[in-house]
């Protein structure tokens, strides 16, 4: 079986480009054969830079940011590098019109991430491109049955199979104990944009801060210059809040493990903005895998991984008040707290990339199995032909 795959910027600092990377590594190390159709120069991964069959197209999110641009710009390479392939999987949706074209008679699997499931349905031209994608493809994998619920209520679809997303438990293990400290950390991680909801998260904190005076924001993620970000700043002024929050911008990959295991909760209340929403909660899983108990909100991704009052708090959107309130429950129960880090463990042991990686892997055959079949029928129906 030899799988192209097609993707943007393989990188740990998106969420496309992990989910993406982690995939390919996995197939890789099941011993797949993969062709990896990326913007190579810009692989954040040696090791899948220097992999033999990887071929540089344009990155949608650093060259172009526009549908056509990207479809015309690749059609002609990515047409010759799919033929001598049993079945192609895009792992990121503005690369979907591009598969489901250049693909012409190979099977195709088309992944839903998130935002960009739905998002370019509204436009005039690359909305009938997206919808005939979708429309058309043996299998359409969703990170979570909140993005299947997006994606399926602006265009039914039957076609679609629900595969999460997953950690590698041995990345996050501890390295070293965290500092004795006995001053209450919350952490978000995630781009700096609004419907991160980092702001909802600043208001509770208000709240927090009068019932644990010593508590703690710290915010990881780019901090590029931003009206979102200008507002944040001003925010954390107005709410008298300098003295607890710490901006952190962008930090290492055991950087980030070290700050997972300092937490003593994890919080990002993810906001839907229009067609924007959060597809999973990966944050949310990566810090359960450090024993740190995990808030998100209802009507996200986030439900795919918390499970409500077990391993974390789902709260609604833009709801502050109730954010402060699971906060505050949680560092005044210390009892509580370890039996939601326990339970964070346990939910991050069953959700692994190998899990995953495996899901797609019988999906592949399964649809190769069909298409064998479809083929020997038709052979025996028209022998001549």
């Amino acid at each position: 079986m030899r799988v192209c795959l097609i993707t943007d910027v393989l990188s740990p600092q998106t969420g496309w480009g992990r989910y993406a990377s982690e995939i390919i590594k996995g197939l890789l190390a099941a011993g797949i054969d993969c062709r990896i159709l990326s913007s190579k120069e810009r692989c954040a991964y040696p090791e899948l830079a220097a992999y033999h069959d990887h071929h540089s197209i344009t990155s949608y999110m650093e060259d172009t940011r526009h549908f056509a641009r990207l479809l015309a710009g690749n059609y002609l390479r990515t047409r010759s590098l799919i033929q001598d392939c049993d079945l192609v999987h895009c792992l990121t949706e503005p690369y979907a019109p591009l598969t489901a074209l250049a693909a012409r008679d190979k099977p195709y699997v088309l992944s839903a991430v998130g935002t960009f499931a739905v998002q370019p349905l509204d436009s005039r031209v690359h909305g009938w491109l997206h919808r005939r994608a979708f429309r058309n493809a043996w299998a359409v994998t969703c990170i979570s049955r909140y993005t299947e619920q997006r994606l399926t209520a602006r265009l039914p679809l039957e076609n679609t199979k629900v595969i999460p997303l997953g950690v590698n438990l041995e990345d996050f293990a501890e390295a070293e104990p965290p500092p004795q400290n006995s001053d209450p950390v919350l952490l978000s991680v995630g781009m700096i944009k609004e419907r991160k909801g980092i702001h909802v998260a600043l208001q509770a904190l208000a709240v927090v801060v009068k019932h644990q005076s010593r508590a703690h924001y710290y915010v990881i993620g780019p901090q590029e210059r931003s009206a979102y970000f200008a507002r944040l700043l001003r925010l954390v002024d107005e709410l008298g809040l300098r003295e607890h929050v710490t901006f952190l911008g962008e930090v290492s990959e055991q950087d980030l493990v070290d700050w997972y295991h300092r937490a003593t909760v994890f919080v990002l209340p993810s906001l839907s903005v229009g067609d924007h929403f959060e597809g999973f909660g990966l944050v949310h899983l990566e810090a359960n895998a450090c024993g740190t108990p995990a808030i998100g909100t209802w009507e996200s991704g986030a439900e795919e991984v918390i499970m409500d009052g077990e391993n974390g708090y789902l709260v609604p959107q833009d709801d502050p008040v109730t954010l402060a309130g699971a906060i505050v429950g949680l560092l005044e129960d210390s009892s509580l707290l370890q039996r939601m880090g326990a339970n964070g463990r346990a939910r991050a042991q069953q959700m692994t990339w190998q899990h995953t990686v495996d899901q797609l892997i019988a999906l592949y055959g399964g649809i190769l199995d069909v298409r064998t079949s479809l083929r020997a029928a038709s052979e025996q129906i028209n022998p001549n032909a």
